[in-house]
């Protein structure tokens, strides 16, 4: 070879390694301290039952109403003192008893309540102990976590005995006792070829308000754009018309009948198969969510929700190593805006480049009051007040106190207000994937956007979510953009239940047996392609509750009572409104929807606690009026 052939060939080789520099640079994390192995708690054994021989009873306990994640009731092993009772237990390797202690009405009243002595004995050994004295320190009138070190005893059989002592004239607990073992894993290293994955669940969206489902002329450009790099479900549907079963679905990949999400409270009605008092809005703590198959294999965590009902204190942010829930910082808005959740999510990331993670960020921005956080159009006239404020609980009182229902111009205006606030949304869009690149994350970042549910905007004669399942509430949108991922559009039907096997898939790591989700980049050539959703909390045509199921494919949608009474039938392609009831034809979905129910719909998994502001959190989002 010539000089001048050596030249461009050296040329060419110095062009390709400032090309993989550049690369290389690009991606490089940069300085970060090194945070340790990722620590993860897996759930060896949880208290069901009152143990046999002891005076102690599952019952509702609650030192103080509604007080930050240390107060409300909860379900606990309760005793007058003094009392004891003894648990037969394997100790594992690196296991630890945790839990929470209170005395009922300590945090009501104070000045009253005599110190009470808490102990945890293995043989006569004490692995934790406190005394809780209310009048002194008023902390202890609320529930005191416990955290028991059983690391001394792994591998042995042991007799665990609870005690508690004092002279106090009202009943005492322990809550939420369970024996975890820690784990340690190896953090990964971020690296190009292993993409990290990043969720962002935008609550209330509905799909067909978006350019990229056909909306036009389009509000969401930055989505748009995004989805054309991406693969676009074009059926994608939730698992509920609300946030806690739905969430609950994506995070665990169960349907809310087994994950046992399924609302709340005693005002909601609790079914005759949970505890007395049991709290069925917490996640249940031996059931993994796709954070804890991610820390499972070494990745990092991040979490932020500004939806109280999507919070450590329902379980949902379980899993997350790093999670952050955002209060409104403004009076005129009631929920934290996309702003603040990008602005955590981005000061993390330049500090975790170093790390592969998965991230999951929850937006409240499209959720009413309408017109809250993007730029409120104008109010025509004639409108009333309640619409004109774009708020679905103070509209449906309306609706039920006047029977008038809402005009065209109304209908219209409602929608120019939820549109308003999806145009915010999208502009905030824009600005987290310009800084997700200038940090170098853009092309190993595996983006995937969905909701946990839609929005009825008077389409069947009621507004907000929870009551029926038209795909107004449930169809939504899921996007897959990023590394690896070809573009393209799916006419399959696909649902909640598939984010979890599709982020363990992207992240490597195998996912729970039997799980009803695939992976939406690999799917299985066989499967049918129906999506089930459910709601404990329907509405019948009068009004009254009823608790609803749907089947869907991309051509037919089956809704009935869960009881059997009742069905609606519709042909999607012909009748997407869903106004034309073809349940007198027949349908296949039929028998689909009866072995669903009957293979999921099983008695909610036992939690020894609840949320402590259930309600609150259900009223602040207006399910509860």
């Amino acid at each position: 070879m010539g000089r001048a052939g050596r030249g461009w060939l050296a040329g060419l080789f110095g062009l390709v390694a400032l090309a993989a520099l550049a690369g290389a640079l690009r991606w490089a994390p940069g300085p970060a301290g090194d945070p340790g192995p990722v620590v993860l708690e897996r759930v060896v054994w949880e208290l069901e039952a009152a143990p046999p021989g002891t005076s102690m009873q599952l019952d509702v306990l609650e030192p103080v109403p509604f007080v930050d994640g240390r107060g409300g009731r909860r379900l606990a092993l309760v005793a007058q003192p003094p009392a004891a009772a003894e648990l037969a237990l394997e100790i594992p390797a690196g296991g630890v008893l945790r839990g929470a202690v209170g005395i009922e009405g300590a945090g009501v009243e104070r000045e009253r309540v005599e110190p009470v002595d808490f102990r945890v004995l293995v043989g006569d050994e004490v692995a934790w102990e406190a005394t809780l004295d209310p009048r002194r320190r008023a902390a202890e009138g609320r529930w005191v976590e416990v955290e028991a070190d059983l690391g001394a005893f792994a591998g042995q059989q042991v007799r665990l005995r609870l005690e508690v002592d004092g002279a106090a004239d009202r009943p005492v607990g322990w809550s939420g006792l369970r024996l975890v073992r820690r784990v340690e894993r190896p953090r990964v290293a971020a690296h190009p070829d292993a993409p990290n994955v990043l969720v962002l669940l935008v609550d209330t969206l509905r799909a067909d308000v978006l350019g990229a489902y056909g909306a036009s002329p389009s509000p969401t450009p930055a989505l748009d754009a995004l989805a054309r790099r991406g693969l676009v479900f074009e059926h994608a549907l939730a698992a509920a018309p609300w946030t806690m079963p739905s969430v609950a679905s994506i995070l665990t990949g169960l349907h809310p009948a087994s994950h046992g999400v399924l609302g709340g409270s005693e005002q909601w009605g609790v079914p005759a198969d949970v505890p007395p008092g049991a709290d069925w809005a917490v996640l249940a703590h031996g059931i993994p969510t796709f954070a804890e198959l991610a820390q499972d294999a070494g990745v990092t965590t991040f979490g932020v929700s500004t939806n109280p009902a999507v919070a450590r204190g329902t379980n949902l942010g379980r899993g997350f190593e790093t999670f952050h829930e955002l209060a409104a910082a403004e009076d005129d808005v009631r929920w934290a805006r996309a702003r603040a959740v990008n602005d955590a999510f981005l000061e993390w990331a330049a500090d975790h480049r170093a790390w592969r993670f998965v991230a999951y960020l929850h937006y409240m921005d499209v959720h009413g009051p309408y017109g809250d956080v993007g730029a409120r159009p104008a109010t025509p006239a004639g409108v009333r007040p309640q619409v004109a404020a774009g708020d679905p609980p103070r509209i449906r009182r309306n609706l039920r106190r006047t029977g008038a229902p809402l005009t065209p111009v109304e209908v219209g205006h409602l929608h120019d207000l939820y549109r308003a606030d999806v145009v915010a949304w999208d502009d905030e869009l824009a600005r987290l994937l310009a800084e997700l690149a200038g940090l170098g994350l853009d092309d190993r970042t595996v983006v995937l956007v969905t909701a946990d549910h839609g929005e009825e905007l008077f389409e069947h004669g009621w507004v907000g979510h929870g009551s029926h399942l038209y795909d107004e509430s449930i169809r939504v949108p899921l996007i897959v953009s990023g590394p690896g991922v070809a573009p393209g559009r799916s006419e399959r039907q696909v649902g909640g239940v598939d984010v979890l096997p599709t982020v363990a898939a992207l992240v490597g790591t195998a996912t729970p047996d039997d799980l009803p989700g695939h992976d939406l980049l690999n799917p299985p050539d066989a499967e049918p392609g129906i999506a089930f959703a459910e709601t404990r909390f329907g509405r019948r045509a009068d009004g009254t509750g009823a608790a609803l199921v749907a089947a869907r494919t991309p051509e037919w949608k089956l809704i009935r009572f869960a009881n059997g009474d009742g069905a609606e039938l519709f042909h999607l392609p012909s009748d997407p409104a869903e106004r034309v009831d073809r349940s007198a034809d027949g349908s296949a979905l039929v028998d689909a929807l009866a072995f669903w129910q009957e293979s999921t719909l099983q008695a909610s998994p036992v939690r020894a606690g609840g949320d402590p502001q259930v309600a609150e959190r259900l009223r602040a989002l207006g399910y509860l009026e």
